[in-house]
């Protein structure tokens, strides 16, 4: 994986997130982190990863589902809640 991309608008723009793990451990789970602004309430992430050669996974499992169900990886989608600061 070359990167991770996070969208906090459905998926029309993107912002590159920090990828945090060892390069060596190619097979490992990476770790990442982003900052976002979001206003109070509840917001949906949408995550997806991009390989060296720019493919990224599909917007849906629906996209690419098999009975089996190998390679059913679609983009992640996480629901958030975001309070005010009042710091």
């Amino acid at each position: 994986m070359a990167r991770v991309d996070v969208s906090t608008d459905g998926g029309a723009t993107w912002r590159q997130a920090e990828l945090r793990s060892d390069p060596k451990a190619r097979a490992a789970w990476t770790l990442w982190s982003i900052d976002v602004n979001l206003p109070s309430g509840t917001h949906e992430l949408v995550v997806k990863a991009v390989d060296e050669a720019g493919q990224t996974q599909p917007q849906d499992a629906a996209d690419v589902w098999n009975f089996t169900g190998y390679l059913s990886t679609a983009r992640h989608r996480v629901t958030v809640k975001a309070v005010a600061d009042d710091g």
